[in-house]
């Protein structure tokens, strides 16, 4: 896909000692990789995350909002009866989850601070 319109076109990739060297309109170049058919798109970028929460990421379920985040919520009250193994744990879990999805990058946002999570 190319352009402002995403208009799908038939191209090539070459790499070079793991590099993307050039990425072609036309047929494969002898040293390009045949993607048979598949989509060759950039990698997505996460603009707002909340990964210090990780594990509390499905408090959401059947709650409202001022219900999780107000105060003394459910995400506050998980974040600090969870120890700081556990929140690491979901943390590492959650940003794989994101590269094994196709994230390169991240903003994380936390409320209080990066302490605040972490104590």
């Amino acid at each position: 896909m190319s352009g402002y319109d995403l208009e799908l076109v038939k191209g090539f990739v070459r790499i070079v000692d793991g590099e993307i060297r050039e990425i072609e309109r036309g047929h494969t170049s002898k040293d390009g990789i045949d993607l048979k058919g598949s989509i060759l798109m950039p990698p997505f970028v996460n603009a707002h995350t909340h990964v210090g929460d990780s594990v509390a990421k499905d408090i959401y379920a059947d709650r409202t909002q001022p219900e999780v985040v107000g105060g003394g919520g459910y995400k506050f009250r998980a974040l600090s009866q969870s120890s700081r193994e556990e929140k690491i744990g979901a943390i590492r879990n959650s940003l794989l989850e994101m590269r094994n999805s196709g994230s390169i990058a991240h903003l994380d946002f936390r409320e209080g601070g990066w302490r605040a999570s972490h104590n």
